[in-house]
């Protein structure tokens, strides 16, 4: 077996099939976001309470305040297919499709771009897929004559 103590041994050239920043003395090859991300780093700390009040209040804000004209406008487009007795068990109809969809589809397509490696990196691709499959959606939601064409 090779001695590996000498000298030279943590130089990038001893090693030429590691990239940088796995070299081994790592202090010189480092970046700072990464060590600013080290645990013993004092800008890698816990946050508080407040903060995650604060951030899950925005964030659910920010949904509804994209989900509530989606609801409104579906339900409106409903009612005027099939007349307002007809309507919330058509409604909940479309709804519930929707969501067991996307309970599968959430994970499944999450998974996909994790695995995704192309030249426009992981996820770009699947944000356009969604971006044009989401507006076709919204077409055909738009133009259908029927329940059936809207849970397709």
């Amino acid at each position: 077996m090779p001695d590996l103590s000498g000298p030279g041994i943590g130089t990038p050239a001893a090693h030429p099939y590691l990239p940088p920043a796995a070299a081994p003395d790592g202090l010189k090859y480092r970046t700072e976001a990464k060590a600013r991300l080290e645990p013993g780093s004092p800008a890698a700390h816990r946050v508080g309470w407040g903060f995650i009040s604060l951030y899950t209040l925005a964030y659910m804000s920010t949904n509804l305040l994209f989900l509530a004209p989606v609801l409104v406008t579906l339900a409106m487009k409903v009612d005027s297919l099939v007349g307002i007795k007809q309507a919330p068990r058509s409604l909940a109809l479309v709804a519930g499709v929707g969501a067991l969809l996307a309970m599968a589809g959430n994970p499944f397509f999450g998974r996909m771009s994790d695995r995704t490696a192309s030249r426009l990196g992981m996820r770009r691709p699947w944000i356009v897929t969604g971006l044009v499959g989401g507006s076709l959606g919204i077409l055909i939601v738009a133009l259908a004559p029927n329940i059936p064409v809207v849970l397709a």
